[in-house]
């Protein structure tokens, strides 16, 4: 596009109007704290890099297998039905009971760390050594216990009681027996021997429900197909990984066994049904046996219509005799209240 005369005048304007001297004056007395303000942002960087834990999520996508009753016979809208049923899913996968028999599946009541340079790092299914607890006091619960190997058979165990640190050497295998706590702590196949400084924590159910449900995302991920995504953050990529899987192992026999006893319960209800259909059919017929020898008839139909006209008489006449009765009732009433009532 070709510039017009009145453009060229403003830009000329404006190289005019920049004051040259006045920007390097005002560069010189900031050009420092630039520096200084690189320098710390660098810094920032590399120290969050460097502290700081790579975080892993892992991922699977269940797809839910149920169909509403309400759903089938009209009752409600199938989306909202669908929706509830998506809702009342997700809210089983978070339940505490539920994660209770995760946590007790994977088997992560006692977690192994290691003490690095600059941070420490979980030995998940590595650690070189396994505890075997029983805890007297709950306060040992969540509580961290140092561990130093020395040599191949000895280690020094490191924790704190009413403030006061508390350090004794063991050896492997050993019955640990305090007041508080029962600890044997033996070697795994992932043992070598080294100076590395190693810590445990032994955690009570809830702390591992919590640590479960925060780090824990159930989420729809598609009404229509009815499937919900599940994720799992955790510092440790295995961990993650290996949490997910078992909790879409217990979801899916969970599921199963819902299906199995809703299978039992309906094949027991069609067997009670058939079983009371049998009894009644075989009182009827001993009934209809008794009723044509009794009357030495076969013409059944004419028989029941006599005997429905007979009953529907009696009924009759007993109502008759229920009012005659209410009535008497009520002049009885009358003369132990008011002595005798004369009746024209």
């Amino acid at each position: 596009m070709d510039r017009t005369p009145q453009q060229f005048d403003t830009d000329s304007d404006f190289v005019q109007s920049f004051d040259i001297e006045r920007f390097l004056y005002v560069f010189q007395k900031v050009k420092y704290w630039m520096v200084v303000f690189i320098v710390l942002a660098t810094a920032a960087s590399y120290l969050y890099v460097r502290y700081t834990k790579p975080l892993y999520q892992s991922s699977s996508v269940i797809k839910l297998d149920f169909k509403s009753q309400a759903n089938l016979i009209g009752i409600v809208d199938g989306a909202s039905s669908d929706i509830n049923e998506i809702s009342g899913e997700i809210e089983i996968i978070r339940s505490k009971l539920f994660l209770s028999q995760v946590a007790e599946q994977a088997d992560i009541a006692v977690s192994y760390h290691v003490y690095g340079r600059y941070l420490t790092d979980e030995r998940y299914l590595s650690s070189p050594f396994a505890v075997s607890y029983k805890i007297l006091n709950p306060v040992y619960f969540n509580k961290s216990f140092d561990l130093l190997l020395e040599g191949n058979d000895v280690f020094r165990l490191v924790y704190l009681k009413n403030g006061e640190e508390i350090e004794k050497r063991y050896e492997f295998g050993e019955e640990i027996q305090t007041e508080d706590f029962n600890l044997i702590i033996s070697k795994t196949a992932k043992f070598q021997e080294s100076d590395s400084r190693y810590f445990f924590v032994i955690h009570s159910e809830d702390d591992l429900i919590n640590y479960l449900q925060d780090n824990l995302t159930v989420a729809p991920l598609n009404f229509n197909a009815k499937t919900i995504q599940i994720s799992f953050e955790d510092h440790n990529r295995s961990k993650a990984r290996d949490l997910v899987n078992i909790i879409n192992e217990l979801y899916l026999e969970y599921t199963k066994d819902i299906k199995n006893k809703a299978s039992e319960q309906k094949i027991s209800f069609l067997d009670e049904q058939i079983q009371e259909t049998e009894q009644r059919l075989s009182k009827y017929e001993a009934y209809f046996e008794d009723f044509t020898i009794e009357n030495r008839t076969t013409n059944l139909n004419a028989d029941l219509t006599k005997v429905i006209e007979v009953l529907t008489q009696y009924d009759s006449q007993r109502f008759q005799i229920r009012a005659s009765i209410d009535e008497l009732d009520k002049l009885s009433q009358q003369i132990a209240e008011k002595g005798p009532v004369i009746m024209n």
